[in-house]
């Protein structure tokens, strides 16, 4: 049983060896390039990351499209979430992606022009000192102005309401009642 196992497993590295060594190497040129293949996911994703390294504010939303050109390079457009200005911007792109993986963008713009004036406005907060100061001259005035007040008429001092002028006639007393 022994034996076996060990057969199994120098067959196994012999056969692991054996297929590391043949090395595969292909290269393409132009004229090789499919139009209507789809392109990769780890093409787009490469040039969606080139992208974020130039520009560290945007945070991608949609790829719209992503086309392969006549010589090899793509043209994508990209939706973008600017993170700092809080608004939506869309790049067209075009870049090359070179056989070891890098990316190469040839021209990179705006597929719409953007305001920034637009976007998202920071608040602007007040120190809570002037809040409070705020808050107890609003309370002040609202005291005074309920000291200053004459007593409200009601039936148990309709005598000393007409009185004091705090009513105009008798009938209007009675008609609040």
């Amino acid at each position: 049983m022994k034996d076996l196992v060990v057969l199994i497993l120098v067959i196994m590295i012999l056969f692991f060896i054996w297929n590391g060594r043949q090395g595969k190497t292909s290269t393409y040129a132009a004229g090789d390039v499919n139009l209507d293949a789809p392109v990769p996911p780890m093409i787009v994703q490469a040039i969606i990351e080139k992208v974020q390294s130039m520009k560290p504010d945007m945070a991608p939303i949609d790829t719209l499209f992503v086309n392969i050109q006549p010589d090899g390079s793509y043209t994508s457009r990209v939706l973008f979430f600017d993170t700092k200005h809080f608004l939506g911007t869309q790049y067209d792109v075009n870049a090359k992606v070179n056989t070891d993986g890098s990316v190469d963008i040839l021209k990179i713009g705006d597929s719409a022009t953007v305001d920034p004036t637009v976007g998202y406005k920071p608040d602007v907060y007040q120190p809570w000192t002037d809040v409070v100061k705020n808050l107890d001259a609003q309370f002040q005035g609202a005291l005074k102005g309920y000291k200053n007040q004459p007593p409200q008429p009601n039936l148990t001092n309709i005598s000393t309401a007409y009185n004091q002028g705090m009513i105009v006639n008798q009938t209007n007393l009675q008609t609040r009642s």
